[in-house]
Formats: C-alpha cells, sequence, structure tokens
C-alpha cells in the first residue's frame, strides 16, 4: 500500500530558497473509493 505521509515534507525551490509544500497544498483525507483488480495477467482500476 502507498501513502502520501510523506507530500507534507516535500519542498519547493523558489527565488527566496526552498519553501514547503504545505504552504501551497492543504492535505484532506477522503474515504479510498479505488481498487486495483487483476484480470488475466493485466490490472484494471475500478
Amino acid at each position: 500500500m502507498r501513502s502520501l505521509s510523506g507530500v507534507e515534507d516535500l519542498k519547493v525551490n523558489s527565488i527566496n530558497g526552498l519553501i514547503p509544500i504545505s504552504t501551497f497544498i492543504k492535505l484532506v483525507p477522503t474515504e479510498n473509493r479505488q481498487s486495483v483488480v487483476e484480470e488475466m495477467e493485466n490490472f484494471f482500476m475500478k
């Protein structure tokens, strides 16, 4: 399972130096509504 927990630690280059990405985005937890299904050795998003 993958997560986005490290996104808050990312920094963006600017002319004034590194700026935390949390300055630009807000993470809002939501229910996971997608799943990956394997059919005949192929993977599909459902």
